[in-house]
């Protein structure tokens, strides 16, 4: 019987130990949302004084403790991703120079149809597998999971372990390296915005100058310019929203640092 069968064997538990994984991370991302939006409206509640004071101390007390666990467990199973996904890329190569050497099992047919080899097939699960923890691993909502790690990181870190650390300064760094590709997108979107204000602005201007010139009656004049300045306003509040968000991110990326750096 040929050596592949071992490997393939190999292969498979490794896919189904990688299934696992996969599956606890999402769940784990999902907690760590909804953990967000509950302490998002237990702030609303208590600024619009539908709960005391004492009451929201102690369900935000609760939620920022299952919070941080939440993001210890994102921060392990991330790299539990990374190792899996550099097993399966071994994995592929084992068995790509396998079949280079002794061929295909062409008789035995494990998720393949009758035309395609065992090989083959599994060569395409593992790029598959690969490919999706590759998605998973990249796919950061920023916004959410920096704040998830401020709140873990506020709790301090004395009680971490240094492998808990280690993880979660990976985990900060995928984060911030995500932010520093969005942050480039969102400044060349200010840039944008920036040439239609500019755009605008001669075009209110153009608006003046007609109107002196009579070329346009008083009505045709102030709809106009109503019409411009709202455009403008809009536009602002937009490149305002955008600029609060890069602030906003750089500095919970630069305190979360911070507080990381103090153990190295």
């Amino acid at each position: 019987m040929s050596t592949l069968t071992p490997l393939i064997k190999e292969i498979d538990n490794l896919l189904s130990h990688c299934d696992k994984i996969i599956s606890q991370y999402k769940t784990s991302l999902e907690n760590l949302y909804n953990l967000l939006k509950l302490i998002e409206k237990v702030n609303l509640m208590i600024r619009t004084n539908e709960i005391d004071q004492r009451t929201y101390e102690e369900l935000i007390k609760d939620y920022k403790t299952e919070l941080r666990k939440e993001t210890l467990r994102i921060a392990h199973l991330r790299e539990l991703l990374k190792g899996a996904k550099a097993k399966l890329k071994a994995q592929l190569m084992k068995l790509k120079l396998k079949i280079e050497t002794e061929g295909s099992i062409s008789s035995l047919h494990v998720y393949s149809s009758s035309s395609t080899s065992i090989e083959e097939n599994f060569i395409k699960e593992l790029n598959r597998k690969i490919g999706e923890i590759d998605n998973l691993l990249n796919n950061l909502k920023i916004d959410e999971e920096i704040t998830a790690l401020v709140y873990c990181l506020s709790q301090g870190i004395k009680d971490l372990n240094n492998e808990q650390i280690i993880e979660l300064r990976s985990y900060l760094e995928d984060i911030s390296n995500k932010w520093s590709t969005m942050r480039s997108e969102l400044y060349e979107e200010i840039n944008t915005l920036e040439e239609k204000i500019n755009e605008l602005e001669l075009e209110l201007k153009e608006n003046d100058v007609r109107f002196i010139l009579g070329e346009y009656d008083k009505i045709t004049y102030e709809e106009k310019r109503i019409k411009i300045e709202r455009d403008l306003e809009k536009i602002r509040l937009q490149m305002d929203s955008i600029r609060e968000r890069i602030d906003r991110i750089d500095s919970q990326i630069m305190k979360c640092f911070e507080v990381l750096g103090e153990t190295s």
